[in-house]
């Protein structure tokens, strides 16, 4: 599991007990960190005694002062949850579990993944890939496991991460060596209040970016603009994925799961990030065409 040994002598607080805050805490306490946790459900905080979590109203304690971080679950809208006036006055304390992931294994390999449409089916393609290629992989964040849930990998190893706009509106100093933003519509909205937030959250998967790391873009994003905007002098090129010019995907594809256009816009992103490491041409496509797609998507009826 993922140590917190840069985090020794740190007090945190834990605000949400889903399965990112149980993840988180668990954690910690691993690294012998010390923590209090906190879920405004009654029914979470019984669940969470039986984990024998250090159960604690951290906003009223004493020593509240001496909190250094806090952890705010990605599911909670800090401007309308019980504490938010406390959260108000502590916003440069809020970090994400993403920002303590990462602060943690900067020597390995980070390929993130955002959008509105598409981030799950595109995440399990690229695993699919790397495995396929031979590639020790650890896939998670907003699909599966929580990211501080997932196995430590040597220095040769990849994580493959859904990151989504709740997860992103919080995070900090988290930087990926590959970024994409699959696409952008409308959503979320009754918590990022407007379309430029949700675009600008989005957005922020590129902030921490340096120029030798790659950043991912649809030709057929109607956004681009904005999000170029919004991250004017913190990252200077894009690669941008078009799909028309991956036509000759589809003579490649015997899968008639590809054969629609979110799907093959998902198979671009993956096959152009793949494409990046040296995987052959043989691998991905003898990994697509053994590829079944995850359930409650888009199926073949």
């Amino acid at each position: 599991m993922i140590s917190l040994k840069k985090f020794k002598n740190k007090y945190f607080a834990v605000y949400g007990m889903g399965k990112t805050g149980i993840a988180t805490t668990k954690a910690l306490l691993r690294s012998k960190i010390k923590v209090s946790c906190w879920d405004d459900n009654k029914n979470l905080r019984i669940k969470i005694k039986r984990l024998k979590f250090p159960i604690k109203k951290f906003w009223k304690l004493k020593n509240r002062k001496n909190l250094d971080y806090i952890v705010v679950s990605p599911g909670i809208n800090i401007k309308k949850c019980k504490i938010k006036f406390f959260l108000k006055r502590n916003t440069n304390k809020i970090i994400t579990d993403l920002d303590l992931f990462f602060e943690n294994i900067k020597d390995k390999t980070i390929i993130s993944i955002t959008g509105t449409n598409g981030k799950s089916t595109t995440c399990k393609i690229l695993e699919k890939i790397f495995k396929s290629a031979g590639y020790p992989i650890q896939l998670g964040g907003n699909i599966g496991k929580p990211v501080l849930s997932l196995k430590e990998l040597y220095k040769k190893g990849i994580y493959i991460l859904e990151i989504s706009s709740y997860q992103l509106a919080y995070s900090k100093p988290f930087r990926s060596n590959h970024a994409a933003i699959l696409n952008i519509a409308p959503d979320h909205l009754d918590r990022h209040v407007n379309l430029n937030n949700y675009i600008r959250a989005k957005s922020k998967i590129f902030f921490s970016q340096k120029n030798v790391d790659f950043s991912y873009l649809s030709n057929s994003n109607k956004y681009n603009k904005k999000i170029i905007k919004i991250v004017k002098n913190k990252k200077k090129k894009f690669i941008y994925i078009n799909k028309k010019n991956y036509s000759f995907l589809l003579k490649r594809i015997e899968n008639n799961y590809f054969k629609n256009e979110a799907n093959l816009e998902n198979l671009a992103f993956a096959y152009k990030i793949s494409k990046k490491f040296g995987i052959s041409d043989e691998a991905i496509f003898n990994t697509i065409n053994k590829f079944s797609g995850l359930p409650h998507r888009q199926e073949i009826v």
